[in-house]
């Protein structure tokens, strides 16, 4: 037995419980023809709690503008006109009354995936706190946080976007669901805390909506259609889950950054909690500047990872480095590599770190502070004038003077005032 959606049926009984006619144009049924009564549009059974039946005829369109139409009880006169509200509350599909809440799970009972496609055959198994991906060509890695808690997420309130299909004589073949493009099974812990599974199969895409795809969960009656956003979660190439990290360090141990290649060489040091520049020239830095820097690589991840592991840097440009970054902390140097900009991406690049397995691809707003200009890190303080006691304004014809006099600003010139 399918489970009924609770706010439909609800709209539903509101309107079939106590139906009324606008008016009435006939009160005896020998003319059935003549408002369709004879082939009906549509007939409503009602069982009471007696058992009791009563149906209820619809022929005819009144009017095309107001959606109205002719009724009468079956067998039974008067002819009346009911409401377009009554019409469309009864003329639904009974695909549409089925819960589009096809699956709520309490994420923490999920142990695991397998997800199968043409492209993809990846596992995911929790070990305690965290999850392993095994991949074919990649192997075993930690997963990406985020990318797990997507999919989990998914589980515990998974929407239809409605129903094509329902029952055991339901011809899958027509969904795409006798050969599934996608299946992912999923292991979980029940109220027994006995394991469990369920595999959610995907077929092909919903005419006239882009993404979305049919699916069903095997064995069960149901065909529903999934939503794009959702599918695209479903069928993430192993990518996906690969960590994002490029690179990570503590931004008090930071020392000092260095830059080589195309962009150009700089070197700006820290000393005191004071940056100032030594490449390509002696220079005051801005010290907010670099640290926001700082605070940025200090936990930096990819937008996206391009490739892992990462086996022909050429391929990204990153044999030859288009940049190199690097910040020495304390005990360490890392540097960040710079490959060639991401086609169809303006201003962002691949990029991983010296000792990375992952390829990465960095947004164009990091990039661009990475690639800056020394100009860009310089002190932003055009001038300091800690002990001034005076101050002459000048525009135009016009000149004013203030003055520090017993510790407060006035102003002397052209006359004597408050400042």
């Amino acid at each position: 037995t399918a489970t009924p959606f609770a706010e439909k049926m609800e709209e539903l009984a509101k309107e079939i419980g106590a139906p009324k006619a606008d008016s009435f144009v006939s009160l005896d049924s020998k003319d059935d023809a003549k408002f369709g009564l004879d082939k009906p549009f549509l007939q409503l059974t009602v069982t009471d709690k007696d058992k009791k039946e009563k149906t209820l005829v619809l022929g005819k369109i009144v009017s095309e503008e107001a959606g109205t139409r002719y009724a009468r009880l079956k067998d039974k006169a008067p002819i009346a006109i009911v409401n377009p509200a009554f019409v469309k509350a009864v003329n639904i599909d009974a695909l549409d009354l089925l819960d589009p809440l096809v699956m709520k799970q309490d994420p923490s009972k999920i142990k695991g995936f397998k997800i199968e496609s043409a492209l993809n055959k990846i596992t995911l198994d929790r070990e305690g706190e965290t999850w392993k991906v095994t991949e074919p060509k990649a192997g075993a890695f930690n997963a990406e946080p985020d990318a797990v808690f997507s999919l989990q997420s998914l589980w515990f309130n998974l929407r239809a976007d409605g129903f094509s299909a329902y029952g055991p004589k339901a011809e899958v073949a027509t969904f795409g669901l006798d050969k599934p493009s996608s299946k992912i099974e999923f292991k979980l812990s029940n109220e027994m805390g006995k394991e469990e599974s369920k595999t959610l199969e995907i077929g092909t895409e919903v005419k006239g909506k882009s993404g979305s795809k049919y699916a069903r969960f095997k064995g069960e009656p149901a065909v529903f259609n999934l939503p794009a956003a959702t599918i695209l979660i479903l069928e993430r190439a192993y990518l996906a889950y690969v960590p994002r990290e490029i690179l990570k360090l503590k931004s008090d141990d930071v020392e000092s950054l260095t830059r080589t290649g195309i962009p150009g060489e700089l070197e700006i040091n820290r000393k005191n909690e004071v940056w100032s520049l030594s490449k390509p020239k002696v220079e005051i830095a801005d010290d907010r500047t670099l640290n926001d820097l700082i605070a940025i690589v200090s936990d930096l991840k990819a937008d996206s990872i391009a490739a892992f592991p990462a086996t022909d840097l050429k391929l990204f440009g990153l044999d030859t480095p288009f940049a190199v970054v690097g910040f020495k902390l304390k005990d360490q140097t890392k540097k960040i590599l710079l490959g060639k900009e991401v086609e169809g991406k303006k201003g962002s690049r691949y990029a991983k770190s010296e000792d990375g397995k992952s390829v990465g691809i960095l947004s164009e707003v990091i990039v661009k502070k990475l690639i800056a200009s020394p100009l860009f890190f310089r002190d932003r303080n055009i001038a300091r004038f800690p002990d001034a006691d005076q101050l002459i304004l000048e525009r135009g014809p016009r000149k004013a003077t203030f003055a520090r006099i017993d510790g407060n600003w006035k102003l002397t010139e052209p006359f004597a005032s408050e400042a």
